[in-house]
């Protein structure tokens, strides 16, 4: 039976000891590499502002079978201990490990609703115009990129037309400038055999008609001092619709239908809104970005969103560097930041399944920041094995015009590695329907299907289900790699051999997955 520690009022800060043996996971997505957390680990976050690009879930999930899940406020690890500082949180002991704690903990508070996306997310590689035409993007260049990959033998899935393809923020129509017949470009796609979505914020340009009908109506974020609030976010300096009000909501919803009437669109792209451009210390930071990812029911990309797991929406990771690891850069001005690279996005990714993001999505294979590949070459390496971590993830996703690259003939194996996805998505859709039922994760922690073995730290493979383990390469001129294999025997999906339980080194060649089936 699941015994339960609840605590409310005002806010205040508590001690919860770590068991022996005790690791954590959870949280943030994007300090998904950071994690799980051990007794030795020290660790905090501000949960009551999202700013990390990507999504939270506000729970922490134990490899013994305990889960903490926080009203927002802080929470802090370190020192053998765990501090929340919330007005509200619950600990529970769910069973006795980390499979028990997440299932009862997203029962309880994200139940999975029912709902997936299109089946196409998945049966296919998603496209997104994104780093292949950045913002110049036009009708004729579009139809070219479709194309091209109709012409290389992919299957048409998903195609995403990204920031470029609007008159203005707030302004959700084609641009003429570059369009000269989106109607007929758009049907055009879908002859293809495309479903396509178009890019959208929530920001509205003060020189839109939007601007002054959403201020009139008083639909638009303001300050302390009652102005209107402009958001200094990546592209622009916007006002930001105000979603905890009705004709915020209204004027949204009606025009997210006007543009799939007028165009066909298929799906939105649900960008920005971050927490972080809202105004400092604003309560309603979280809320206003989850209302702007959950503002509509259909096909559907989310990336930083906050408390709203176990729905059928899209979770993309936050944007990739063209990068092996972390690094730490600087801002035009002078603030340092992260930049996270190949070797973060399992972790991630298994961050995102167990706090109840069920439909993943690594970011584009190679990275997707625009300045990173400004005047430079791509990393065929890289390509190569960012394209072998992402090709058996729930969805994948490309941008980067990869096809050319000659080097260890990259094209070529990237062409190959999506081929070696369609055996595996007949499974993939299995695991994606029971995920809507049972709210169980696509991709799984090693400690989550083998608990208690020694796996509670290995982040650098993963199992897809319970029937295929999947290595990740993400050092530069690495062909050998150890791997821990659990319990029973585990073949190669390459060359047959056979492994049993224990350590081995494997030869990880450019155009193999690591990849290992249970028999």
């Amino acid at each position: 039976m699941e015994k339960c520690l609840h605590t409310e009022g005002k806010k205040q800060s508590a001690e919860i000891d770590f068991l022996p043996g005790e690791y954590w996971y959870g949280g943030a997505v994007n300090d998904g590499y950071l994690f799980p957390l051990s007794a030795s680990d020290e660790y905090e976050i501000d949960i009551d502002t999202n700013d990390t690009y990507c999504q939270i879930n506000p729970v922490y999930l134990s490899s013994e079978g305990r889960y903490l899940w926080l009203d927002g406020g802080k929470i802090r690890f370190g020192g053998g201990k765990i501090v929340p500082e919330t007005k509200k949180y619950e600990l529970c002991s769910a069973g006795s490990c980390l499979k028990d704690a997440a299932l009862a903990a997203a029962k309880k508070y994200y139940r999975a609703d029912g709902t997936l996306p299109d089946a196409k997310a998945f049966q296919a590689p998603q496209f997104c115009t994104w780093m292949a035409l950045g913002e110049n993007q036009s009708e004729e260049k579009i139809l070219e990129y479709a194309k091209k990959i109709l012409a290389m033998g992919i299957q048409p899935g998903v195609l995403i037309l990204d920031d470029g393809w609007q008159k203005d923020y707030g302004d959700w129509r084609f641009t003429e400038k570059r369009f000269r017949d989106p109607v007929g470009m758009m049907r055009r796609l879908k002859e293809m055999g495309f479903k396509v979505m178009l890019w959208i914020v929530p920001y509205i340009s003060p020189k839109t008609a939007a601007y002054g009908e959403l201020l009139k109506n008083d639909a638009l974020i303001r300050d302390a001092d009652g102005k209107v609030y402009m958001a200094h976010w990546w592209n622009a300096e916007s006002a930001v619709l105000d979603l905890t009000t009705k004709p915020a909501q209204n004027w949204l919803e009606a025009e997210l239908e006007r543009i799939r009437e007028e165009y066909g669109a298929d799906g939105f792209k649900m960008d920005g809104g971050d927490a972080m451009y809202l105004p400092k210390n604003y309560p309603l930071a979280n809320l206003q970005n989850k209302l702007w990812i959950d503002s509509f029911s259909g096909l559907r990309e989310g990336r930083a969103c906050y408390q709203l797991g176990g729905k059928g929406i899209i979770q993309r990771l936050a944007d990739k560097a063209h990068l092996w690891g972390v690094e730490t850069a600087r801002s035009p001005d002078g603030e340092t930041y992260l930049k996270y690279g190949l070797s973060t996005v399992m972790p991630q990714m298994l961050t995102q399944g167990i706090t109840g993001y069920l439909y993943g999505c690594p970011d584009m294979v190679g990275g997707g920041l625009l300045p990173d590949l400004a005047g430079k070459n791509l990393d065929a390496e890289l390509v190569l094995r960012s394209c072998a971590v992402c090709s058996l993830m729930p969805m994948m996703q490309f941008s980067l015009d990869v096809w050319d690259l000659k080097e260890y003939d990259a094209g070529e194996v990237c062409r190959k590695f999506v081929a070696e996805r369609e055996k595996f998505t007949e499974y993939i859709m299995e695991l994606a329907e029971h995920a809507s039922r049972t709210g169980e994760p696509i991709v799984r922690y090693m400690e989550y299907v083998y608990p208690h073995a020694g796996f509670e730290k290995v982040t650098d493979q993963m199992m897809l289900g319970d029937r295929y383990m999947i290595a990740s390469v993400t050092e530069a001129g690495m062909r050998k790699k150890e791997i821990v294999f659990p319990k029973g025997r585990w073949k190669n999906w390459y060359n047959g051999k056979v492994y049993e339980q224990g350590r081995a080194e494997i030869s990880c060649p450019l155009d193999e997955i690591p990849l290992f089936e249970k028999i």
